[in-house]
């Protein structure tokens, strides 16, 4: 009998988190800007692409996301290279704190990232 309570808890548990997941997901779908430099569109389809602007350049970077226990994963499919490593293939992974209609905030490795349309 405690098994079966244990079983049915830990259901209940990932659906509630895969719900959200999909809530979060439908709520960042759309275009961003981070401090007026890079833009960054979220499609609905799972995939994303950044604009990132420099007085000196402009790099485009692409690839998958999706959420997964309220962390934002972005998988980089296509960039430039940075500091001659391959950008290609990099999984970026970003714990969501606050997203409404008009800003998204997530925090990596300890830096809060606000995000705003």
């Amino acid at each position: 009998m405690r098994f079966t309570l244990g079983i049915l808890a830990l259901s209940l548990l990932l659906t509630a988190c895969s719900q959200r997941d999909t809530l979060l997901g439908q709520q960042i779908a759309g275009t961003w800007t981070r401090e007026g430099a890079s833009t960054v569109t979220i499609t609905p389809g799972g995939g994303f692409y950044v604009i990132s602007r420099k007085p000196d350049h402009t790099n485009f970077f692409a690839g998958t996301w999706q959420v997964r226990g309220g962390i934002f994963v972005m998988t980089m499919t296509n960039g430039p290279a940075f500091n001659g490593n391959a950008l290609a293939g990099t999984i970026d992974r970003y714990r969501i704190i606050h997203v409404d209609n008009h800003q998204f905030v997530c925090e990596e490795e300890g830096q809060t990232i606000t995000l705003t349309r």
